[in-house]
């Protein structure tokens, strides 16, 4: 017992002077103009036992104080260090006293090489040889054109969507994705693994939509940046440009409350339906043209379509929207990117702002 003592004494001493050493980076807003960037080690936290938390054991502190989920800590507990007092690997049932440090992983276990290996060569022998092209273009085509980063810290990825990019993996989509961009810029920049790098979207833009995506970097800040959308604090503004002009009373804020549903026997395409799910959209002119005025758009619901769905309702389709609008399809797009961006990083509780008004107003 004196021995265990001992080293849990020295490896403190050596903790304390790693933390003086160490440099931190704060969290930053990002107006529109330069994107930034950092590079971070694998994720961890540290918490700092004060008298109030003693005589806690590990399990409580993490689940009643630090607000993490009971699956989130028993992922911690089969991590390697994934849970630490004073450098020192404790169960959960440990109790915590005044002046200890608490040191946590909350990284997503990886993938083994074999693992991903037989993944892609499954993924090959079933592609036919055009999927195969287009795989391979698409690869290509990412190494050449990667995403604009507006803002990242070791917890959450801001980058641009341009219009006309799927934003996740699926059929058809396979190299060209926004995530499969974003994971192999992070792979390149930092080493590793494309397909070990973590990345889990808050929200999602149609394929048509411009726009700032938010993705949190670890299963953690997921669940709390996903928390943050259904309590109201994460907020996202849209740019929509609509065909003709808008009475007076439209620059004040303006509501739309109709449910929207599928149309029956048609391949995503919505309706206003009073039969559908419950849909509120919230409008203001920004800016009018003769032909044209820009409206500023919050949501209260997050609907397939629900803007382009809504302003075609009231008789204003946003431009170039082939589907709902005028537009010509596979020429066009709609006029309508998430230009703004708010939330609160999901460790420290700091607001971030993103403001890519600009690149919405220049249709990027």
């Amino acid at each position: 017992m004196r021995k265990k003592e001992e080293n849990r004494v020295a490896a403190a001493k050596i903790y304390r002077t790693e933390a003086k050493e160490k440099k931190t980076t704060e969290p930053r807003t990002q107006e529109s103009g330069v994107a930034w960037q950092i590079q971070s080690p694998p994720r961890r936290l540290q918490f700092q036992i004060e008298a109030a938390d003693q005589g806690e054991t590990v399990w409580n502190y993490l689940t009643r104080k630090k607000g993490f989920t009971k699956m989130q800590v028993k992922r911690m507990k089969f991590q390697p260090d994934g849970i630490l007092v004073d450098k020192v690997q404790v169960r959960v049932t440990h109790v915590l006293a005044e002046g200890e440090r608490l040191e946590v992983s909350i990284e997503a276990p990886t993938r083994k090489k074999d693992e991903r290996q037989t993944e892609l060569k499954n993924e090959i022998e079933m592609e036919r040889p055009e999927d195969s092209k287009t795989r391979q273009s698409a690869q290509k085509m990412n190494r050449e054109r990667m995403p604009n980063i507006l803002y990242e810290d070791q917890d959450v990825l801001a980058v641009w969507k341009p219009h006309g990019m799927t934003l996740h993996p699926s059929h058809g989509h396979h190299g060209d994705t926004l995530m499969d961009q974003v994971q192999m810029m992070i792979a390149h920049r930092d080493g590793g693994d494309a397909a070990d790098v973590p990345l889990y979207s808050i929200g999602r833009l149609d394929s048509d939509t411009s726009g700032i995506v938010v993705f949190a970097r670890n299963q953690v800040a997921a669940q709390r940046l996903w928390q943050q959308r259904m309590d109201g604090r994460f907020q996202k503004q849209y740019l929509a440009k609509c065909e003709g002009q808008f009475s007076e009373e439209a620059k004040e804020e303006q509501c739309i409350s109709k449910p929207i549903a599928p149309v029956p026997g048609e391949l995503n395409r919505m309706q206003v339906d009073d039969a559908g799910k419950r849909a509120v959209t919230y409008y203001r002119i920004w800016r009018e043209t003769e032909h044209e005025t820009w409206l500023l758009v919050h949501l209260e619901t997050g609907r397939t379509h629900q803007i382009r769905v809504h302003m075609a309702w009231i008789g204003h389709p946003l431009v170039g929207d082939s589907l709902y609008g005028n537009g010509t399809a596979g020429e066009m797009y709609a006029a309508l990117s998430a230009c703004t961006a708010t939330f609160f990083q999901p460790f420290t509780g700091e607001k971030i702002t993103l403001n890519a008004l600009d690149k919405a107003e220049r249709g990027e």
